[in-house]
């Protein structure tokens, strides 16, 4: 199961950080919160291509 936390400009508080034990930060960069589930879904996209052996990424 997977979670997506979108945070906002102050970033996110430090207790949602200690009820997981894996967290995933794609860039180190700021984004408008528009664009952010445009980048999950399309590696999420990827997973999926490369999952079914598609020539995507040949």
């Amino acid at each position: 199961m997977f979670n997506f936390l979108i945070e906002g400009p102050e970033g996110l508080n430090s207790e949602c950080f200690k009820l997981y034990q894996e967290v995933w930060s794609p860039y180190s960069l700021t984004f408008p919160h528009t664009i952010v589930p445009v980048f999950i879904i399309e590696q999420l996209y990827r997973v999926w291509l490369i999952g079914k052996s598609h020539p995507y990424h040949w």
